[in-house]
Parts: C-alpha cells; sequence; structure tokens
C-alpha cells in the first residue's frame, strides 16, 4: 500500500498484532500516529516489530500510550536512521529507558 500518512491516535486500539499488520503492509508510511491507545509495553513491543519493515517512517507519535522501560527498549532496538521526531510523551519511562533511546 502506498500510505503515507496514518492517524490512528485516540481510539482506544488494543489490539497491537492487527496494528503490527498494517504496520507492515505499508511500507511507504512516513508519518505514523498512535498516540492516547495505551498500548502497552506488549503492544508497543508488536508495534516495534512491524516498524523493522517500515524503513521510511519518519515521525512517530506514541505519546500516552502507558509503556515503561521495557517499551522503551523494543523501540529502541526498531528505530531507522531515517526516523525524524518520537514522541514518547506521557508514558512511564525512566533514565533506564531514556537512556536504551539515546
Amino acid at each position: 500500500h502506498n500510505v503515507i500518512s496514518l492517524n490512528l491516535g485516540g481510539n482506544g486500539l488494543r489490539n497491537s498484532e492487527i496494528i503490527g499488520s498494517v504496520i507492515e503492509c505499508c511500507t511507504s508510511l512516513r508519518h505514523l500516529n498512535l498516540s492516547m491507545n495505551k498500548l502497552g509495553d506488549v503492544g508497543i513491543e508488536s508495534i516495534a516489530a512491524a516498524m523493522k519493515h517500515c524503513t521510511s517512517l519518519a515521525q512517530l507519535d506514541l505519546h500516552d500510550n502507558s509503556f515503561t522501560q521495557a517499551g522503551a527498549s523494543f523501540l529502541a532496538a526498531s528505530l531507522h536512521p531515517c526516523l525524524e521526531s518520537l514522541d514518547i510523551s506521557d508514558n512511564s519511562i525512566n533514565d533506564e529507558g531514556m537512556t536504551s533511546l539515546a
């Protein structure tokens, strides 16, 4: 699919496997907003795994998704150099989680 921008913010999404499948199909995706969905660490893990297929992603908004340093570590392992903007505000990421993203 040639989707460039996808905004799923504030939709109460819980099934991160379905979200991951959508992300994997949208290989030209540049902007992804999944804010305010309360995905938690498990959800972020699924999304991070799917993001490995989305190498064109430039902006990712994951604010207010109730994830911790564990979720931050999953993200750190999947981020590509083309990512220009990452919003992880309003989560429970401590210094350890921030260090993994640095």
